[in-house]
């Protein structure tokens, strides 16, 4: 659908009466069910389905993981809502009359879920809101998926607010002792 979705949008659109044959390389069936995915649902975020279906297929056909089962889902839903998300947000227009955006991209990039989330997110959250709500799905992804080491960080953290409020010991120094003496 990302190479042939000009012609197949249009085929989709006039409900067959063009005479154009569909671009898509399962034909109609293959054009109508990725305009659904990535028009009508996910977005950019659709292309994590091949890989979902591809691992569980490989976990019941082989009977082994080639990637970490849970993990892969896991990660490919939070992309499936985070991406398009962030796409819509990133490339909006806000209406000043209604709550709905207008986007400066192309709209299969984000799909109506990515356009439903971002819309919520600026009406109930603001601007500044939904950036800090992306950003800290941002920062809670690298903190589970990385395993970083939090108490040593939250340690770090503490010892620097504690330096801040802390004075600094000053220690006064004789002038005559910091001057070497002149050899005779």
């Amino acid at each position: 659908y990302l190479f042939s979705y000009k012609n197949d949008e249009v085929l989709i659109e006039s409900e067959g009466g063009s005479t154009l044959n569909y671009g898509n390389w399962m034909g109609s069936l293959g054009a109508h069910t990725a305009w659904l995915f990535m028009k009508g649902y996910f977005g950019i975020g659709a292309l994590f389905i091949p890989l979902m279906t591809f691992t569980w297929g490989i976990r019941i056909w082989l009977k082994r993981e080639i990637l970490p089962f849970w993990k892969t889902i896991r990660l490919s839903t939070l992309g499936m809502l985070f991406f398009p998300t962030l796409v819509g947000f990133i490339f909006h227009n806000s209406a000043a009359d209604t709550s709905a955006i207008e986007l400066t991209c192309n709209s299969i990039l984000v799909g109506s879920v990515g356009i439903f989330l971002c819309e919520s997110g600026l009406h109930i959250l603001g601007w500044t809101g939904t950036l800090l709500a992306l950003s800290f799905t941002v920062l809670v992804f690298a903190i589970f998926n990385f395993n970083h080491q939090m108490e040593a960080l939250w340690a770090r953290i503490w010892d620097w607010i504690k330096s801040l409020f802390t004075p600094k010991a000053e220690t006064e120094t004789d002038p005559e002792e910091d001057v070497a003496p002149i050899p005779e």
